[in-house]
This record gives C-alpha cells, structure tokens and sequence, in this order.
C-alpha cells in the first residue's frame, strides 16, 4: 500500500474516533432529518428550494417553484 494512502486513511480513522467521541452523549437522542433548504445565488438575488423526506414513503422529495 502506497505510504501516503497508508497515512490518509489512519488520519480519518483519528478524524472518525474524534468524532464519535465529540457526539457520543448526542447518540442516547435520536435526530430524524425532516428537510433542507437550500438557496442558490447571492445576497443580491437567487432562488429557494427545498427537500422533505417522506417517512411513509421512505423517499426524498424536492420543492421547486420554477
């Protein structure tokens, strides 16, 4: 294995460990994404839209007003 690919992936492992031990009180709490909104553009002008996850549906869905 490539020594450089070798030391990347330890170093994500560290990330990974810092991580899970950053959050590991979050993990007694369980959090559910509903949705995102997103703009796209700048302060001056842009557009929204929107992503909802359907629970019943088990999909994503996208809101755009174009």
């Amino acid at each position: 294995m490539d020594i450089r690919r070798a030391k990347l992936e330890a170093r994500l492992k560290q990330l990974e460990n810092e991580v899970d031990n950053a959050f590991k009180e979050y993990k007694n709490f369980p959090y559910y994404l509903h949705a995102i909104l997103i703009h796209d553009g700048n302060a001056e002008s842009g557009h929204y839209y929107t992503f909802i996850f359907d629970r019943v549906a088990d999909k994503w869905w996208r809101f755009n007003d174009f």
